[in-house]
């Protein structure tokens, strides 16, 4: 009986947590000036999302689960930035 408890609490935490990445996909390409600002580092942008996907949920998204999620976004895009600029230095020194 425990497992299948835990494992109802699992799936609910999965459904919670696609919900809120498919909000975040929406607000972002809402607002896609306010996204490239978050992107860029800007913390009140972070906000402005945060709360542009609350007003879009009607205040039923987790807001720590959403900055969560953007916490990882702005993670994968500095890492696909640095990984761009590393890779076009690369270039640069093989063709001297």
């Amino acid at each position: 009986m425990k497992a299948k408890n835990q494992l109802a609490e699992v799936e609910a935490r999965t459904g919670r947590k696609e919900a809120a990445e498919k909000l975040i996909a929406e607000v972002l390409k809402e607002n896609p000036r306010i996204a490239d600002e978050f992107r860029a580092g800007n913390q009140k942008a972070l906000g402005s999302l945060v709360g542009q996907a609350m007003k879009k949920s009607q205040g039923k998204a987790n807001p720590q689960l959403v900055n969560k999620i953007l916490a990882v976004l702005r993670y994968k895009s500095l890492n696909e930035s640095l990984k761009e600029n590393a890779l076009s230095g690369q270039s640069t020194q093989r063709e001297r």
